[in-house]
């Protein structure tokens, strides 16, 4: 089975929930200590028999530890490491019900709490390009998102969003005007989505961060009109390149005229 690089995370926030110590788990799974403290620090993976033993010992899925997909243990109550507290990142699904039955088991993944996030504050990732542009602001495909339930959205906000016929969340920038609400995506490509009172507001987007390991070439093009120095510049280099290519041919037809027959 594959096992992701957050496999880690998954492992050591599982043990605490189960306030077990890594001697006791590995006692349980039947390896040595110094295993289990090469699995949380990222440095190992497991086999496939050994991953199930210590899913069973974890009391959650193989999947879930090697992927962070389906259900995972009850770590609602696990909200720090030693030093800096953790919340949950959610699917798109997930976050829209987070206020209803969503809970921290069921997370793919867990990131260290941006400052300033409340306690109820969770993570999501950006799919798409829809919040994606040229300006100064913009929120790639990747980017993950943290979403603070408790702060309140107003004009011009980033945050997360649902609509009422839909089971999905989405994250926008919210427009109002006029008394009426509108949901704005960054990329002019996608249409501003009125919403009044068909909307939920879930939270307030209050962090944003991208993990860097693409190996995708980014191309940029410009629209920026030149200037007419920089057009002379070209006209000039064009001119000057077409001068010495007629001068290359005129030596060599001159060289050819001076061949002895």
């Amino acid at each position: 089975m594959n096992i992701d690089d957050s496999f880690s995370n998954r492992v050591a926030i599982a043990r605490v929930a189960l306030d077990l110590t890594q001697a006791q788990l590995a006692d349980m799974v039947g390896i040595v200590r110094r295993q289990i403290a090469a699995y949380e620090a990222g440095d190992s993976k497991p086999r496939d028999k050994v991953l199930h033993n210590l899913a069973a010992a974890l009391g959650t899925t193989s999947e879930w530890l090697a992927t962070g997909a389906g259900a995972g243990p009850d770590v609602r109550h696990v909200r720090k490491t030693i030093t800096v507290p953790l919340i949950p990142i959610y699917t798109s699904v997930q976050a829209h019900a987070v206020n209803e039955f969503a809970s921290e088991s069921s997370a793919i993944d867990f990131i260290p709490c941006p400052e300033g996030a409340g306690e109820n504050a969770f993570a999501i990732i950006v799919q798409g390009d829809s919040m994606t542009c040229d300006g100064n602001i913009s929120f790639p495909d990747g980017t993950i998102i943290t979403i603070d339930p408790n702060q309140d959205t107003k004009h011009g906000d980033f945050g997360l969003f649902a609509l009422r016929d839909s089971n999905e969340s989405t994250f926008k920038q919210l427009v109002i005007d006029q008394r009426q609400h509108y949901l704005k995506s960054l990329n002019p490509s996608w249409p501003i989505i009125p919403c009044g009172a068909d909307v939920k507001v879930i939270g307030k987007a209050v962090h944003a961060q991208v993990n860097i390991r693409s190996n995708k070439i980014v191309e940029y093009k410009t629209t920026r009109e030149k200037s007419d120095i920089e057009k002379r510049v070209e006209q000039l280099e064009e001119l000057m390149s077409k001068a010495y290519d007629a001068g290359m041919l005129l030596a060599q037809h001159r060289k050819d005229d001076k061949k002895p027959e």
